[in-house]
């Protein structure tokens, strides 16, 4: 025959009452958060079966309710919070004598692992429970640890032991008893928990790249007109570049083709002579640039080369990686991040032409669930391209098509730039070169005004251009205030 016991624990809040009933119905510790349970379990004692109903209780409206027929009391504290430990006498043990005044009271000490790692001030020790206990109307205490399963086996043994042999005559003249000792326990190594994902960090992305973006695809300054087959409509589609960009890239098959391109440029070629179109024809038409099928000047406009790229890259696919060529990021792939057909046709693209970092941002999108690009790589290819821009470039005759004119009483210092790299990021020299000004077909622009008879002033302009190049500048004393002044002037630049 079953024999039913009702066992009420109570408490202070996070004492580790419900631990220590799941660790002793599982014999598990709970890793994650343990709510408030009732639940039942079956215990042989005596040679008898006992069916112990489990009541654990934190709501003070509701906790009384569930005292009425209770058997035996657990009262919990926190071997190391003194705190819990005082509330046993001060407000746990006269509620209960209130209610059930002849129900047998067994105190519980939770947390005994910790004690060998915790604060002297908030330990409760062995000692402090045997002079409690001598004038408390429990008769014993035992000592657990729900996490080292420290006499967890012997809690529902004992709450029988006293609801069937202890009677409340017997109780007055009975010897305390604390079960159990902190000491006996040994240290358990913190858990390590479950490695997460990593947080994000976001690093603001530069500048620099913006510029680039608005020049892809545009009419300024281009000399370049890329050409894919769109199969699903049956169309070409065309893209417009910069061959001065393209050379500085960082694809290895694309930045090596345009440094060709321009160096057939230096020889006077800047409408593509017969022969240079030739050489270049039968390099491309004999498959000896990967992803390229042809190339051909154009009809209308003979300074403009157009490439036809094969048709095993998707023209959106070859859009995107031309964005992260420009400006390291993608505005088409970002609409189609979620899409990992399409993510595949941009990892195939970013392999015919060998595109070292593009196959890392796509990563980035097929990892995260957000719609998100890594800035830090985004910054990264910028600062890549304007280091190569400048390497090149930046004050040099190498393909210059204007030069500014620096002139004072006693010297002159011309800067040779190009209208491409001046403009990107600066929209007073945009407008100068792209509107209707005298400066849009001159291959001069005289600055002499700007700078008077102050010539350190030339070096802040020097300092201004190089930062249009490559988004970084020699700032030092004397130039670092005229700097961010001539930045106002141009544009509200953030130097």
């Amino acid at each position: 025959m079953e024999n039913s016991l009702k066992l009420v624990v109570v408490g202070d809040s996070k004492v580790g009452k419900s631990c220590l009933l799941i660790a002793s119905t599982t014999n598990s510790f709970p890793e994650d958060y343990a709510p408030t349970v009732f639940d039942s379990v079956n215990v042989i004692y005596g040679n008898r079966n006992y069916n112990v109903g489990l009541w654990d209780t934190d709501y003070d409206r509701l906790r009384a309710l569930s005292y009425l027929r209770t058997d035996v009391f657990f009262v919990c504290f926190s071997m190391v919070d003194r705190i819990s430990f005082e509330n046993v006498e001060s407000k746990w043990i006269p509620e209960l004598i209130h209610h059930c005044p002849d129900i047998p009271i067994i105190l519980v000490g939770c947390k005994s692992d910790l004690v060998s790692n915790a604060d002297c001030d908030s330990i409760v020790t062995k000692e402090m429970i045997e002079q409690k206990l001598q004038n408390s109307l429990a008769s014993l205490c035992i000592i657990t640890s729900s996490r080292a399963m420290y006499n967890i086996d012997k809690l529902f043994k004992l709450a029988i032991s006293e609801t069937i042999y202890v009677s409340k005559s017997s109780k007055k003249g009975r010897k305390k008893v604390v079960i159990g000792n902190p000491e006996d326990i040994e240290p358990t190594p913190p858990i390590v928990p479950p490695a997460r994902k990593a947080p994000r960090i976001y690093v603001e992305s530069s500048n620099y790249g913006k510029g680039f973006k608005n020049l892809l695809d545009s009419d300024f300054c281009c000399d370049t007109k890329f050409v894919i087959y769109n199969s699903k409509k049956d169309i070409d589609v065309e893209i417009k570049a910069h061959s001065l960009v393209l050379a500085c890239v960082p694809s290895k098959v694309i930045g090596k083709l345009f440094d060709e391109v321009l160096v057939s440029r230096d020889a006077g070629m800047n409408s593509y002579s017969h022969e240079a179109f030739e050489k270049l024809s039968a390099k491309i038409n004999g498959g000896r640039v990967s992803g390229f099928s042809s190339v051909s000047i154009d009809e209308n406009e003979p300074n403009i080369l157009k490439f036809r790229l094969s048709n095993t890259i998707h023209h959106r696919a070859f859009k995107s990686l031309l964005e992260i060529q420009y400006y390291g990021g993608s505005e088409t792939m970002r609409k189609r991040c979620k899409k990992d057909q399409f993510l595949n046709k941009v990892k195939t693209a970013s392999t015919i032409l060998e595109c070292e970092y593009t196959n890392n941002i796509v990563s980035n999108y097929q990892i995260v669930e957000e719609d998100v690009f890594n800035e830090s790589i985004e910054t990264y290819l910028n600062d890549l391209l304007g280091s190569e821009i400048k390497k090149k470039y930046f004050d040099k005759k190498t393909h210059s098509d204007v030069e500014i004119v620096f002139s004072t009483t006693d010297s002159s210092k011309n800067f040779h730039g190009h209208k491409l790299f001046l403009s990107a990021n600066c929209d007073v020299f945009r407008t100068m070169f792209e509107a209707n000004f005298v400066e849009h077909s001159s291959r001069q622009v005289d600055l002499s005004g700007e700078i008077g008879e102050n010539e350190n002033r030339i070096s802040e302009f020097h300092a201004l251009f190089e930062y249009l190049y490559s988004a970084h500048s020699t700032i030092n004393e004397r130039n670092a205030v005229g700097l961010l002044s001539l930045a106002n002037e141009y544009g509200n630049l953030i130097v």
